[in-house]
C-alpha cells in the first residue's frame, strides 16, 4: 500500500468538514420528533388525570357501599381494596382538607379534587396546540 496523494487527503478533509456542517447536532432534534415527544407528554398527562378520576369514582362508590353495609370490611378482598384506595388518595385529599373549613361528617375534598381535575383537563385541552406544535 502506498501513500495517498496529497489531493486525496485534502478532498477527504473538505468532505469531512462539509459533512460535519450538515450533520445535525444530537441535541437539535427535528421538529416532528419534538412534536411527537410533546404529544406523548400531553397524552400521558391526560391519562394520569383520567386514572385519578376513575380511582376517585371507585373510592366514592365503595365508601357508599361500605356505609350502607352492602360491603363488609371484614372481607379480605374488600379490606385490601379499601386500604389501597385510601393509601392512594389520602395524600391527595389531606392538603385539600387542610384548606377547607370543617364541615362535620361531610368530606368536600373529593369534590374539590374533581373540580381541580376538570380545570386541569380543560387547560390541557385548550393548550393542546402547544404540545402538538400548532
Amino acid at each position: 500500500m502506498g501513500v495517498a496523494p496529497a489531493h486525496a487527503i485534502v478532498n477527504r478533509e473538505r468532505c469531512g468538514n462539509l459533512l460535519a456542517k450538515h450533520r445535525p447536532h444530537p441535541h437539535n432534534k427535528p421538529e416532528h420528533e419534538k412534536r411527537d415527544v410533546m404529544g406523548t407528554l400531553y397524552e400521558a398527562l391526560q391519562l394520569i388525570l383520567q386514572v385519578v378520576w376513575f380511582v376517585m369514582i371507585v373510592h366514592i362508590i365503595m365508601s357508599w357501599l361500605i356505609n350502607f353495609q352492602v360491603l363488609n370490611l371484614r372481607q379480605p378482598l374488600v379490606a385490601q381494596l379499601w386500604d389501597g384506595l385510601n393509601r392512594l388518595l389520602e395524600p391527595i385529599y389531606r392538603p385539600i382538607r387542610g384548606v377547607l373549613p370543617n364541615t362535620g361528617g361531610l368530606d368536600l375534598a373529593p369534590l374539590v379534587l374533581f373540580i381541580i381535575i376538570i380545570i386541569l383537563q380543560r387547560a390541557l385541552a385548550n393548550n393542546a396546540g402547544f404540545f402538538y406544535g400548532f
